[in-house]
């Protein structure tokens, strides 16, 4: 088990947050850890501000729950995907942001590797007038070290 602490900033047009952020700690706890399959799960407690364009901004502190999945079926080539919710304590079926991606990515030479992914930002209390959920579809290279 490690303990870690996260913090994140995300902007969204579609889901009318001009600035996201949450603040917090978690336990992880690793599962199952093999060459070609990982699980690991986390739970703690979060800080959520969002700042929205034409209404007023809003604060809580929230659950987060998360898992981390991944697999690799061949040497150069990863399958994943990630959950992450965050339910505010004094309502959190009422509101609650949701955080999902699943991807994959591909070795392209010892330490360069190719991505894409999907990823889905739900904020089950948006700004009056914009969607609930923003789906992006994102593709890139990286280098690992």
């Amino acid at each position: 088990m490690t303990r870690r602490r996260v913090g994140d900033g995300r902007r969204s047009g579609r889901i009318g947050a001009v600035a996201g952020m949450f603040l917090g700690t978690s336990k992880r706890i690793q599962w199952y850890e093999t060459p070609t399959f990982n699980l690991s799960t986390e739970a703690g407690l979060a800080w959520v501000y969002e700042k929205f364009r034409n209404h007023d901004g809003e604060d809580h502190f929230a659950a987060r729950l998360a898992y981390h999945v991944g697999w690799t079926p061949r040497k150069a080539v990863t399958l994943f995907h990630n959950l992450e919710w965050l339910p505010a304590l004094d309502g959190a079926f009422r509101d609650y942001n949701l955080y999902a991606g699943a991807g994959l990515r591909a070795t392209i030479i010892e330490g360069f590797f190719a991505e894409v992914k999907v990823e889905l930002r739900y904020d089950s209390t948006p700004a009056p007038g914009v969607e609930k959920e923003d789906v992006r579809y994102l593709s890139g290279v990286g280098w690992s070290f």
